[in-house]
């Protein structure tokens, strides 16, 4: 398997000052014609060329594999390339969404003896992600994009990997577990009645990541009858750029929008007196994860999940 061309890491929390997020990596392969359009040059490459070096050839090559003369090889010219890079994440936002609170199920002591009961004490919420993306068209990349999110507590971490193709994801959703798994121990007197309450803080993180794309290279042109006493020039696709005023940039964004659980509490209250008995609290956020199949079948890899 390919390793992914791009990593998106963040790091969230409720408190903005500890929100941290980066994006690394950069591919590159053979411009397309979808590509050619997004920079302006689509059906336009011999006049681009007259505009930069003064007269139209005859024929214009940017592939290797259109060059009947093999001009790329024989001169070791580099034919035409679109590199995309991933650049740093902006407009990066946190949201808290308020408190959930799940009361569970009550239990009582009907014996004559104090005795200890074992509760449940887990619930099992809903996250989600969600992606947009712009102008993902005009690029073409064949390889994946690795993602690593963490949430930050108070003192705790719980992270989630995963990988998925350029612009093929749109959305999942999943379940997680909320709470101790191992249920709660809780002493009761005869006739005492208790019920368990599950605490947690919901925040949202926002973030947009821009991907860079550029041309390399530049173009093998033939002239028939020569031109400054040559039939074949190359030139270097960033002056065509420039003298004929069309960006050397084109940013595809992906916004990014993931759920986060954090702060998690487990109490135990007295029915009568809805006094607090027994009370625990988990510092490391909960998310969760599944594989969840793109818009082009690629798939989300479950590889790590609280």
């Amino acid at each position: 398997m390919t390793d992914p061309a791009f990593s998106v890491k963040a790091q969230a929390s409720l408190d903005q000052s500890q929100i941290k997020a980066i994006a690394e990596g950069s591919v590159s392969h053979p411009v397309t014609v979808a590509e050619l359009e997004a920079f302006g040059l689509a059906n336009k490459l011999r006049d681009s060329v007259e505009k930069n070096f003064g007269e139209k050839p005859k024929v214009v090559y940017y592939k290797r594999d259109e060059d009947p003369f093999e001009l790329f090889k024989k001169y070791a010219w580099m034919p035409l390339q679109t590199k995309v890079t991933a650049r740093d994440p902006k407009n990066i936002k946190v949201a808290s969404d308020g408190e959930v609170v799940y009361n569970l199920n009550k239990f009582t002591n009907n014996g004559p003896n104090p005795a200890t009961f074992h509760a449940s004490a887990t619930v099992q919420v809903e996250t989600s992600m969600s992606e947009s993306w712009s102008k993902s068209g005009s690029v073409s990349v064949d390889q994946s994009i690795s993602y690593g999110l963490t949430a930050l507590g108070l003192g705790g971490e719980t992270s989630f990997n995963f990988t998925s193709g350029w612009s093929s994801i749109k959305g999942f959703s999943d379940s997680t577990t909320l709470g101790e798994t191992a249920g709660v121990e809780v002493p009761l007197n005869p006739g005492q009645s208790a019920y368990v309450v599950i605490k947690a803080q919901k925040g949202t993180l926002t973030m947009t990541v821009p991907y860079e794309a550029t041309l390399l290279g530049g173009l093998a042109v033939n002239y028939d009858p020569t031109y400054k006493d040559h039939h074949f020039w190359y030139l270097h696709i960033n002056n065509i750029l420039k003298s004929c005023g069309l960006p050397k940039k084109v940013t595809i964004e992906q916004t990014l929008t993931f759920a986060f659980f954090t702060n998690v509490s487990v109490t135990v209250h007295d029915c009568a007196t809805d006094k607090v008995i027994s009370s625990q609290t988990f510092d490391q956020p909960m998310m969760a994860l599944a594989a969840v199949e793109g818009t082009d079948g690629a798939s989300l890899i479950k590889e790590n999940a609280a």
